[in-house]
């Protein structure tokens, strides 16, 4: 935490058992960032920053993300702009 915002980078993938990477947020990043949030005091201001691959888990995160009131999501990869509001 800095100046009352909490900062969290998050890893968006894993490795499967043939070496290959696995898009989306894997379901031990959503593990630890749910563990992450709820130990935060009520009203910190969080920023989430990942490289985000959309899976069927977004959905979670972003669930997530809006019930800890995130203040600022940034992800890349998209390979344009996009704005969008959770």
């Amino acid at each position: 935490s800095y100046a009352g915002v909490h900062l969290i980078g998050l890893d968006w993938a894993e490795l499967d058992e043939k070496g290959h990477l696995s898009g989306g947020t894997c379901r031990a990043a959503i593990h630890w960032l749910t563990q992450e949030l709820a130990r935060l005091k009520p009203g910190t201001r969080v920023f989430l920053f990942a490289h985000s691959h959309w899976s069927p888990h977004e959905k979670e995160v972003f669930d997530l993300l809006r019930k800890y009131n995130t203040e600022l999501y940034l992800a890349g990869h998209s390979h344009k702009n996009l704005d969008m509001s959770i």
